[in-house]
């Protein structure tokens, strides 16, 4: 894995990044104050890196509109009809091939607070994770900790998950997803009424860490009786609600 640190001068270091990811197998840019702009070079860069597996964004200041541009750019790879990315230069060429051999499977956006308590964002950062988790099908892994989602944040992720799909075509099951990490927010109990269906579409889903959240007593209820659909999992955390 390559570990970047962003240097002072902040616009010749992320068209370096840029040119890295097409040739990297792993990047860590974890703890960077990377800016909702630098998310966007980031984005536009996504569908010409087929090598990338691992996209490390931890603890930066990547808000609601970067990870939103995020989301977009995977969705683009994972569709086979799909547009330049967010950000691509007027005219730059599709990204059919890229979506051939886009393979990211580790994305983790810990520590970013793009899930704010404005309604004029409506969750949209979120809601674009929750797409791309859906249609993504190389995702393995995805870490939203500690990014500040209350339970309609929460909601809006797990009823993209399990309602997005394909325009056209038949609704998928999620056999990429294995771990699913959304420890340390603000989920209360009315997310677990959507858990049934995320275990439901992520039929491959073995690790779901609900730490550190507001659950309760009847989140816990909710998620015992989730757990029927839950017919892979292997781990559930649900200390400290």
């Amino acid at each position: 894995m390559l570990r970047a640190a962003i240097a002072e001068h902040r616009a010749t270091s992320m068209l370096a990044v840029s040119m890295l990811l097409r040739t990297v197998t792993a990047i860590d840019l974890r703890d960077n104050r990377l800016t909702d702009d630098e998310a966007l070079l980031i984005a536009s860069a996504l569908p010409h890196a087929p090598m990338l597996a691992r996209l490390n964004l931890a603890g930066n200041r990547i808000g609601a509109p970067g990870v939103k541009s995020l989301g977009q750019s995977m969705r683009m790879c994972a569709t086979p009809s799909a547009p330049s990315a967010p950000g691509s230069a007027p005219g730059s060429a599709p990204s059919e091939k890229a979506a051939a051999v886009f393979k990211l499977a580790e994305l983790e956006l810990s520590r970013n607070s793009f899930c704010v308590n404005d309604p004029m964002l409506m969750d949209e950062g979120i809601v674009e994770v929750g797409k791309a988790i859906a249609l993504c099908g190389w995702l393995t892994a995805v870490n939203l900790s500690a990014i500040g989602a209350d339970t309609s944040a929460g909601v809006a992720l797990a009823q993209h998950i399990f309602t997005t799909k394909i325009v056209g075509a038949a609704s998928q099951p999620v056999r990429a997803l294995r771990t699913l990490n959304l420890s340390s927010n603000n989920l209360g109990a009315a997310f677990c009424d959507e858990l049934g269906n995320v275990f439901e579409k992520c039929s491959h889903l073995t690790h779901l860490d609900l730490s550190h959240n507001e659950l309760g007593v009847s989140g816990g209820r909710k998620c015992a009786q989730a757990l029927a659909k839950a017919t892979a999992l292997r781990y559930l955390d649900l200390s400290g609600n």
